[in-house]
């Protein structure tokens, strides 16, 4: 094994410190989230840019900040170790050139990342679920946190039962609603979508 990582040259070094880098950290990152213990700070505050179609509710409460975005150390670590091991897997078993097995590492890297940003917000959710109904949002006022165009669905961010949440909204009337707009919850509807006005 020590003479096989001795004789790595070139892009083969670069693929092999990535795999090894990435691998360790991301199976660290992964078993102490699973475990329970990655759930503070976790990925770097990754819910700025909430964009993900399934997530119709995020959490912003500060004790339960566990991030699912992309950019965040666990999918980049992702990332990492399916490059450099997709990577040594074109250059070794394929025997393809540099060019074509870092084009082939970064698709699957990318692709890895996307699969596991998905992932963690599907745990992420598990882990916020509970007693928090949209319909406790009913009259409370808040502001638009991703612009709710006319006729069309955004995001505002609300407290519920004293926890701050992004959710999904439409607009009561067929006006465009900016990012930054207060409102207030009129009702809710179907799927725990909030139906929102001007305040």
């Amino acid at each position: 094994m020590w003479t096989w990582i001795t004789d790595l040259r070139g892009i083969d070094v670069v693929f092999f410190g990535c795999a090894a880098i990435g691998g360790s950290i991301f199976l660290l990152r992964m078993a102490m989230l699973f475990a329970g213990l990655g759930g503070h700070g976790d990925m770097d505050h990754d819910f700025d840019s909430p964009n993900f179609d399934s997530m119709d509710s995020v959490d912003l409460d500060h004790d339960h900040d566990m991030g699912a975005g992309v950019l965040s150390l666990t999918t980049l670590t992702g990332f990492f170790l399916m490059f450099g091991l997709t990577g040594l897997g074109m250059r070794r078993g394929e025997g393809a050139g540099a060019t074509v097995s870092v084009a082939v590492a970064t698709v699957v890297g990318v692709a890895t990342m996307l699969g596991l940003a998905k992932m963690l917000v599907a745990v992420y959710r598990l882990r916020s679920s509970g007693n928090i109904e949209a319909v406790n949002a009913v009259g409370e006022e808040g502001s638009v946190y991703l612009t709710i165009p006319s006729g069309g669905r955004g995001q505002v961010r609300v407290t519920i039962q004293n926890r701050l949440k992004v959710m999904d909204a439409v607009a009561e009337q067929s006006v465009e609603l900016t990012t930054g707009t207060s409102i207030r919850v009129v009702r809710v509807i179907e799927g725990g979508v909030l139906v929102v006005e001007k305040a």
